[in-house]
This record gives structure tokens, sequence and C-alpha cells, in this order.
């Protein structure tokens, strides 16, 4: 049965879920208006797919003026047995914590800040891999640099790599093998990890993907062989660039395996990645300041053509696909700009579709988060109305 649970702590940014659906992840976060500190108390939520709580975990923070805090970013591993936070507990005090999702407490571990590595911005976003060797997990957090963990439970191993830009974007693939970061200002930058330890991490780039560009979008395929950017120029023109992983290791300065125009759209808003990169999916705002969504063809015989596209009534602010690149979802809506938002559902029987997309849930506040699981059978979604939605897909 689909449900919306209501949480404490503030608006819902950012969502996780297993590959198999079973548990979800939730976190909150404000945003200070004012022009004086605020303290809140955010918490990190974890759910069953029946809407029973797992855990809770509650974090203090100190919001300064006209600015988010809380937790802004949450991850997930795909075997749902370590889950991430990040975001800001205070001024300059950015943070990434892990939890053993699978117990009945979450067990919090503190992986930054730490006596040597120490966030000293919003940590906007963080990613797992799956389980490595060692039963060790890799987690990825972009903040003022790109921070990276190897471990779990209370033993992680870390490493920073200094950028030019704020890292606003992070992806890990499945096996821990690559990360992809996207920094302020249009520029991408790849690590490998050779041998599961810190002193293993090889930094490819960053590479200034065209002037005047930003990042808005970043997903890398599963088995780690490619990744999608998600390219807008001047807030003028949106579109899609896809790599091959290993030639931009070789040289970062190489042309995109393809690229794709986001046609009618201002802007591209988020991207994601099928699990062997057979399909792409992204999300654009479209000139008119609705939104578009597009499937592009990943391989094959024509790669960055649309195999679909539709409309939607909000502009968007995040795409999901499942590891077949045949379900995804679409999170939407600004209740500023447009009064309400939308969770929507896309699905297609084989590859090169037909598509068909359907809206699961209209809200009354902006939408931010939305995920499907790797295996396709449910969906959760995050919302302003401080509400975590499941559904279950037929």
């Amino acid at each position: 049965m689909p449900w919306p649970i209501l949480l404490d702590g503030g608006w819902i940014n950012s969502v996780a879920i297993s590959d198999d659906g079973s548990t979800v992840l939730g976190g909150t976060y404000y945003y200070n208006g004012t022009a004086s500190a605020i303290s809140k108390k955010v918490w990190m939520y974890a759910f069953g797919s029946a809407a029973n709580q797992l855990w809770a975990d509650p974090l203090d923070v100190s919001i300064p003026p006209n600015s988010p805090g809380g937790i802004y970013s949450v991850a997930i591993s795909g075997d749902g047995k370590v889950a991430a936070s990040g975001g800001l507990t205070g001024p300059g005090q950015g943070f990434a914590y892990a939890y053993d999702a699978g117990s009945t407490t979450g067990g919090k571990y503190v992986v930054f800040p730490n006596a040597t590595w120490v966030p000293s911005s919003n940590v906007k976003m963080v990613a797992l891999s799956g389980p490595i060797s060692g039963n060790n997990y890799v987690l990825a957090a972009g903040a003022d640099a790109l921070y990276v963990a190897i471990g779990s439970g209370t033993t992680w191993k870390r490493r920073s790599f200094g950028t030019p830009a704020p890292v606003e974007e992070v992806a890990v693939s499945a096996d821990g093998k690559w990360i992809v970061a996207g920094l302020y200002g249009g520029q991408v930058m790849l690590v490998q990890n050779t041998n599961n330890k810190p002193e293993g991490l090889n930094k490819f780039g960053p590479q200034l993907l065209v002037n005047g560009s930003s990042v808005p979008g970043l997903a890398i395929a599963a088995d780690g062989s490619g990744f999608a950017v998600g390219v807008t120029v001047f807030q003028k023109s949106g579109s899609v660039y896809y790599y091959n992983t290993q030639n931009f290791a070789n040289n970062t300065a190489s042309a995109p395996s393809w690229t794709a125009a986001l046609t009618d759209c201002a802007s591209c808003k988020w991207v994601s990645v099928s699990a062997h990169g057979e399909s792409v999916a992204a999300v654009g705002k479209r000139i008119d300041g609705a939104g578009k969504l597009f499937v592009l063809q990943g391989q094959g015989s024509s790669p960055g053509s649309v195999i679909f596209t539709s409309n939607v009534v909000h502009s968007p602010n995040a795409v999901s696909l499942d590891n077949t690149g045949l379900n995804g979802a679409v999170a939407d809506g600004s209740k500023k700009v447009h009064g309400q938002a939308a969770f929507h559902m896309f699905s297609a029987p084989a590859q090169t579709g037909p598509f068909t997309i359907q809206s699961l849930k209209v809200t009354g506040e902006t939408n931010h988060g939305i995920k499907i699981s790797a295996s396709g059978n449910a969906i959760v979604g995050g919302s302003d109305d401080k509400k975590l939605y499941y559904f279950p897909v037929p």
C-alpha cells in the first residue's frame, strides 16, 4: 500500500531507498530566512516498506542567517546495510555520518569531520557504494572539497581531494571502483579506487565542460562503465553529456561519448542512468517555466537519441531510473512558483518503449527528492510538506 508519513524536524530535501525497496530514508532540514542564527533539531529517519519506523537519529543544528541547515543529503547502500547523511550543523561545520542501517538504533558514526579532515561548508551530497572487499563500503561527500572514506562500522579510512570550486554532486559506482564529482562552475572530476585503500585513490581532472556552464545533475551507471552529466549554460540551454568512464580517466579532455540537447529547455535539472548505461533519464526546466522529461538511448545504434519525452506541469527537481531503465520517477514543483507540486512514475515494457507517465501524488509544497529502487518495485519521495511518501510499483 502507498503511504505518507509526517516527519518531525523540518522539510525533506533528500531521500534514498535500498535496492529491494525494503528500507527508505529521509533527512530533514530547515532554511533560515531571518537575519539571525537559529537553533533547530533535525532528524535522520529510516522506515520499512510497511511504514514501520526502523530507527531515527536526532541532530541539533545552528543555522546561519539566510542559509539552510541540517541534513541536506542521504544515501543507502544497495544491500540496505549502511546509510549516510550529509549537511551542515553550524557555520562552516559540514558533516558526513554513516549509520548501521540494519540495526534498531541506526548506530551513527561520525566519518567527517575528524581531527584531520573537516568539511568547512555544507555537505551538499553524499553517495555510497555497495559492499566491497572485507564487507566495507565507499562513502563520498561533496563540500569545499571531495571527501572519501572506505570502511564500515566504527572503522573508516579517509582521504580528501582539494578542488578549485565547491563540490555540489557526487556519485559512486556499485562496486566502489569509481567516484565522480560535479563542481560549481561546470567542472567534473573522477576518482578511481584501485585497491580499496585511501592511498589507492587516483584523481583525474577536474575538467571544465563548457564555459558558463553549471552541473546541476550527475549520475554513474551501477557497473561504473559510464556517467551522465546534466549541463546548463547561462540558464539558456540544457544538455546531457555522457562519458565512458575509462576514456575520461585516460584523457579528461576527451569528448563525451555522446551529447543530447534538451529541446525547449533553459536548463537541465537532474539526470539518472540505468545499471549498465542502456538508458539515461533527464529532466529540464522549459523556457516557459514548466518541465520536461527525457528518456535517452545510452547505448546501441543511436546513443543520445530520444526514446521518450513528456511535458510535466511544473519545473522538475529530480529524476530516478531503476536498474533496467524501464521504470522511473520524477519529483517536480515549487509552492512559490506553481502553488503545488507532484510525484510522477514512468515505465515501458522494453528499452525502446513505448513509455507512459502517470501522476502518483499532488502535494501543496515543493517536492525536492525522489528515488526508485534498483529493482523497480518501489518509489520514495520527500516534500516540503514534511512528509515522506512511499509508492509500491505494480
